[in-house]
């Protein structure tokens, strides 16, 4: 292992790369770096479903045989992998985060792709001439971005929360990847509101659609916290 990785920090961040200080410090980004300039020197696409799905193979693989060289080392049982509670799937259902976390997303990609046709129509109206991005320009492609990354984010993590929530090993590992999970879609939830406060006062005549996702998004957080009260105190390490 490369001295200056961080062990295991990639089990406390929303994924988002692109954002964190960290990146040189990650084993999964230095592993996803090399996995795509791997594919794109045997002039293959790294985003093919083909290779995509050999890449987790791999991963899976090289896992297996970390824990297997550490089970010793961690005390791990073998037998206790046959305990797993994520043989079937969770009833999703009887959680009501799920089904509203559900309509967030759905709602919000409606709201999502209308933004983005409205301000890249703007863009096009510019008579074909080179578009110099002025500061409001910024904000409103930041902020975009920002609803794109965690409207998607927030429902699959929900889904996971359940799942760990569904799980009745009431280990510290458990508990703690709880926490972690809960604390991310409250960030998301939080950075999303800010997103839409922004795009609300522009007065771009999606106010109507931006209260109805406001309010799905106060649903949601507090589900949230009914399930995870002290999740607005919870610290990460590293990232809060």
């Amino acid at each position: 292992m490369k001295k200056n990785l961080i062990p295991g920090i990639y089990n406390y961040c929303d994924m988002w790369c692109e954002q964190c200080k960290y990146t040189t410090q990650c084993l999964v980004f230095q592993k996803e770096k090399e996995r795509r300039i791997k594919h794109l020197e045997n002039d293959e696409d790294p985003d093919d479903i083909n290779s995509v799905l050999e890449d987790v193979k791999e991963s899976f693989q090289e896992a297996f045989m970390l824990i297997k060289e550490q089970k010793g080392e961690l005390e791990i049982e073998t037998e206790d992998v046959g305990e797993s509670k994520f043989i079937t799937a969770p009833d999703f259902t009887k959680y009501n985060i799920h089904s509203i976390g559900n309509e967030y997303f759905s709602r919000g990609i409606e709201l999502l792709e209308s933004l983005s046709k409205y301000y890249s129509l703007i863009v096009l109206c510019c008579d074909g001439e080179d578009v110099v991005y002025d500061e409001d320009s910024l904000d409103i492609k930041n902020n975009i971005q920002i609803l794109s990354y965690y409207t998607h984010q927030v429902f699959s993590k929900i889904r996971r929360l359940i799942m760990e929530l569904e799980d009745k090993v009431m280990d510290e590992y458990l508990l703690e990847a709880r926490n972690i999970t809960a604390k991310i879609i409250y960030i998301a939830l939080t950075r999303s509101s800010e997103a839409l406060g922004y795009f609300y006062q522009l007065e771009n005549g999606f106010e109507e659609e931006i209260e109805e996702m406001l309010l799905l998004t106060n649903k949601v957080k507090d589900e949230l916290l009914s399930l995870v009260p002290d999740v607005e105190n919870y610290k990460r390490k590293y990232f809060d």
